[in-house]
Formats: C-alpha cells, structure tokens, sequence
C-alpha cells in the first residue's frame, strides 16, 4: 500500500542514512539539547547526538505556521522516541502538506564499513512528487 501511495522502504547499515532530506522550500532547523555527562557521539537508528546531549529538536516555518519535531533518547531503553510529534492538530494540516511536498528524499546507496554494501531495512521514508499549480 505505501509503495502505492510512493513511498519507499529505506534503510540504514552501520548508522550511515542511505537518504538525503531535501527541503525545496521553507526553513529547516535542528537543535540538539540536554545535560547529560555522556562525552561521545551517540548514534541511534535516526539521529547523531552530539557530546552531552539527549533531545533533538526540528522547526520547519511555513507561509501556513511552523511545525516542531521533538526526539528524547532514553537512557534506560539505549534508543530514541519521538516525544513531540510534527503534526499535533488538524488545523495544522496546510503547514504538514506545505512541508511534505517541500520534501525530496534521495538515496545515497554507500558500501558499509565492510564494503559488503548491504542495508538492514530500519527506516522508512516517503517522497512526495507534487507540481504546485
């Protein structure tokens, strides 16, 4: 169904992203916050925690409002969940269609550490293909 609806199923291998987010329009942001005494970069299934940090959050600004993303990583579990979900209300919606079609994902196949070049399906994605008119 959701190949149908064009996504794909994307992946990841020995925390390298096989995708690319694109933002064709809009603004993106990332912060990364927290106190924590860890003093290594902490790679998870879908962010890169710099030194002393354990929450990452996203804004993305729309001419329709802006929309925030919040990740917590758990200590107590050793992974990460979203906390803030981007779309929270249906008032939201033309904010989330302005972001999802300002959205490209492109694939960087990249051969893992070993050079086998095999991806574990850990992620998905999807790519919008929309003309505006």
């Amino acid at each position: 169904m959701l190949h149908h609806l064009g996504a794909d199923i994307l992946a990841r291998w020995d925390t390298r992203p096989a995708t690319e987010t694109l933002y064709t329009a809009g603004r993106h942001q990332e912060e990364f916050y927290g106190d924590t005494p860890r003093t290594n970069l902490l790679v998870t299934s879908f962010n890169r925690y710099p030194p002393h940090t354990d929450h990452c959050r996203r804004t993305f600004e729309t001419p329709y409002g802006t929309l925030h993303e919040t990740w917590t990583y758990s200590h107590d579990a050793g992974a990460d969940f979203i906390s803030e979900y981007w779309w929270k209300d249906w008032s939201e919606y033309p904010a989330v269609r302005y972001m999802l079609e300002s959205t490209e994902f492109v694939f960087h196949p990249r051969s893992s550490a070993s050079g086998s070049g095999t991806w574990a399906m850990t992620a998905w994605s999807w790519r919008v293909s929309h003309s505006r008119r």
